[in-house]
């Protein structure tokens, strides 16, 4: 699902194989923005013959506004500068990211939040649940819905 505001800024990553996009200006309705960096791999997507490109949500703190977006050299990082001078950066590989979050996080989703993020919009269809951070027990209500 791509973005629900205008696309405010965006880069590509040196390999080509990486783009980054945020939203962070209002709405064309006044509306607020999203505020949303997301992380496009264009390769990822090729490879599993998908018709549409998923990107990963980059966790930011809401209302944050953007004053510069990077890759590193080799493609592997994106750094991102707030405006409040604070640097942010993220793997750019999605497994790098999966372990960043399991840690972050310390648990697996838990059944609601498994709903709500692995149904699919159109068919109303929810993925079968299953451990997303392999080294961590299934939360409880997973375990005993």
């Amino acid at each position: 699902r791509g973005h629900e505001s205008n696309i405010s800024s965006s880069q590509i990553s040196p390999n080509e194989r990486y783009v980054l996009t945020y939203t962070g200006a209002n709405r064309d309705n006044g509306g607020v923005a999203e505020h949303l960096l997301r992380l496009w791999d264009t390769q990822r997507e090729l490879a599993h013959s998908e018709t549409q490109i998923t990107p990963v949500v980059l966790p930011l703190a809401p209302d944050t506004d953007i004053a510069l977006l990077a890759f590193s050299p080799d493609s592997r990082w994106v750094y991102v500068i707030d405006s409040q001078n604070t640097l942010h950066y993220f793997p750019t590989a999605l497994d790098d990211l999966k372990e960043q979050a399991c840690i972050a996080v310390g648990r697996n989703f838990s059944l609601s939040e498994w709903e709500r993020f692995f149904t699919d919009v159109e068919t109303k269809k929810t993925l079968d649940y299953r451990k997303t951070c392999a080294n961590l027990p299934e939360h409880p209500s997973a375990v005993n819905p």
